[in-house]
């Protein structure tokens, strides 16, 4: 009896810690919130017209998904032809600076498109000059006017773009083999400094290379940017292989961490 009790408990505990381990969270804003940090290429949309919750993520075979939630399930909503080639960036930003959000997209073989952000119109593709690659890309507001600018290593080289007239406003002389692009005010000018992952910080007005003194000169990968010592300037957090973390402190030059 007291065997047969005890297996009964055990069926129990077992079946409940199954039970727990199956779970899984629901398909809500919060849950595609959190895979959105976790992901490069995986974003969670502004809701559709209908008030239904929408993500867009792109995959290997060089596609862009977009999914609506329909009572806890995901339908397809839109998707790509094949870009041609893999995504190297996709962002969602009002670069039009219209009041309406657009979905921007690079490819490694030098495409550039841009989508809207809810009926999935192509905008616009490619500038007036053809790239051969792009490797990363964002967009801010770096100068005077209202739009935004698109900034770029294309063809090994920096470029900043006007997003409204397509007009090229700069392209480096310097080489750059960067992937990964971040804009962030990390010193004591008022304009922000564009940061490369292979260890470059440019300053976005004047285009000058800030000084840098990193022991093995990259950043890493995964870049973020976050004041670690109070100072009132951010660091730059990066993850190496081994998913060993840099922390560098550019405003005194040097690794902390």
């Amino acid at each position: 009896m007291r065997k047969t009790g005890l297996l009964v408990l055990i069926a129990f505990v077992f079946g409940m810690g199954c039970s727990q381990v199956s779970l899984s969270e629901e398909l809500t804003a919060n849950g595609i919130g959190d895979i959105e940090k976790a992901y490069r290429y995986f974003f969670m949309l502004d809701k559709s017209d209908e008030g239904l919750l929408r993500y867009m993520y792109s995959d290997a075979a060089a596609h862009i998904h977009v999914y609506v939630v329909k009572e806890g399930r995901s339908e397809l909503d839109w998707e790509t032809a094949t870009l041609g080639s893999a995504v190297t960036a996709l962002f969602v930003d009002d670069v039009n600076v219209d009041g309406k959000k657009e979905i921007v997209v690079a490819t490694a073989r030098g495409r550039i498109i841009v989508y809207d952000g809810q009926n999935y119109d192509r905008l616009s593709e490619n500038f007036n000059e053809p790239f051969l690659t792009i490797s990363c890309m964002t967009s801010a507001n770096i100068d005077g006017d209202p739009q935004q600018e698109l900034i770029f290593v294309a063809d090994s080289r920096l470029n900043i773009y006007d997003s409204k007239s397509r007009g090229r406003e700069w392209r480096s002389q310097q080489t750059y083999q960067a992937t990964e692009i971040l804009l962030g005010n990390v010193d004591d000018d008022p304009q922000p400094e564009i940061i490369l992952n292979t260890g470059a910080i440019i300053d976005s007005k004047f285009y000058t290379l800030e000084a840098s003194s990193l022991m093995d000169g990259v950043f890493g990968m995964r870049l973020h940017l976050l004041d670690m010592n109070g100072d009132g300037h951010p660091e730059i957090i990066g993850e190496l292989p081994g998913y060993v973390l840099k922390v560098y402190d550019i405003y005194a030059q040097r690794e902390i961490w």
